[in-house]
């Protein structure tokens, strides 16, 4: 089984553990799509994802396999689908004395977006709906480090 399909189906079951139960959005749940993912028409021309209608056919109707990321079609996470709590691991040596390096295990606490930044709303294969965000939207993540420590990670995607 493909890591993408471990992580949306462990993404999932969180979903639907605290679905809430007025059919409201789960908002301790979040998707973060790349920026610059394409879509090709009919004449094989790729033109940039920028309309939120897009973006939500995109989230609901499509995964990893639909993708062809560079010239060598390699495979990329497309789309963060994070949950409070979450397992994350660093990928900078930010601080490395405090334990903040390359490879630190750290849990999601909270995602931050930029000022006056609004989400698509999409709904899950479950029923669930969830906001979605492009991301050029988040400002930071806080987490917490295993070792104790809190902290912010900037969000880098390709």
């Amino acid at each position: 089984m493909e890591r993408s399909a471990v992580n949306c189906n462990v993404f999932e079951q969180y979903c639907v553990e605290r679905r809430p139960p007025d059919g409201d959005t789960l908002n301790s749940a979040a998707l973060i799509m790349m920026d610059n993912l394409k879509t090709q028409n009919s004449d094989k021309v790729l033109k940039p994802m920028k309309s939120a209608k897009l973006r939500r056919h995109f989230y609901e109707n499509c995964s990893d396999a639909n993708l062809k990321i560079g010239r060598r079609g390699g495979i990329v996470d497309s789309v963060l689908k994070l949950y409070t709590g979450c397992p994350l691991m660093l990928t900078e040596n930010n601080d490395v004395p405090r334990g903040q390096a390359n490879g630190s295990s750290v849990r999601l606490r909270q995602i931050r977006t930029k000022p006056g930044e609004l989400p698509t709303y999409v709904t899950l294969s479950s029923g669930v709906k969830v906001p979605a965000y492009r991301a050029s939207q988040i400002d930071s993540l806080r987490v917490e480090h295993l070792n104790g420590l809190r902290g912010y990670v900037l969000l880098c995607l390709i």
